[in-house]
């Protein structure tokens, strides 16, 4: 399927760019850039660092809770494993609602 869009169709060509579009010459932002100054510093506010410390916590918990997964896989191997099918419904909703909030 083929549609003609405002005069622009096989055999039409059109040149993009002007003066200046050919190869790029050499400018002051290729060139590198000079070491800072040593005098040159930066501070961080009590929040930023705060979150920094907080940050570096988080990078030390485990993703996944280690004994909990043993403790479910003993549970569900001795058949005593429970879906409470009302939690599960009531936390996909609370996630739902979340997720749909502006």
């Amino acid at each position: 399927m083929t549609q003609k869009i405002d005069g622009i169709g096989p055999g039409t060509a059109r040149t993009v760019g002007g003066p200046g579009t050919g190869p790029r010459r050499s400018s002051s932002a290729d060139k590198p850039v000079n070491a800072v100054n040593a005098a040159d510093s930066v501070r961080l506010t009590d929040s930023a660092e705060q979150l920094r410390a907080l940050e570096q916590q988080l990078a030390e918990v485990p993703v996944v809770d280690s004994k909990r997964v043993q403790e479910v896989r003993q549970e569900l191997a001795e058949g005593r494993y429970q879906v409470n099918a009302e939690t599960i419904a009531r936390k996909l909703l609370q996630t739902e609602r979340e997720l749909s909030r502006p």
